[in-house]
């Protein structure tokens, strides 16, 4: 997809990330979880795994991490 164009994030380090989730993936989840009614969908099996061990992490942690993987490259 042309996102990161769009939101002017073409240094962003976040595309290079082992964060990164190919656009198709994303589409296939967002289909199956609408299809089986879900509200909140994780996509890909290891941020499914991931995301309950993040929420506990503290706050700043957390920024700490966010603000590393869009920093600029």
């Amino acid at each position: 997809t042309n996102f990161q164009t769009t939101a002017k994030m073409e240094n962003s380090a976040l595309f290079d990330s082992w964060m990164t989730v190919e656009a198709p993936l994303v589409a296939s989840e967002i289909y199956r979880a609408y299809i089986e009614h879900k509200d909140f969908l994780v996509p890909g099996k290891l941020f499914h795994f991931l995301t309950p061990i993040s929420k506990r992490l503290p706050d700043s942690i957390q920024i700490w991490l966010a603000k590393k993987h869009l920093a600029v490259k």
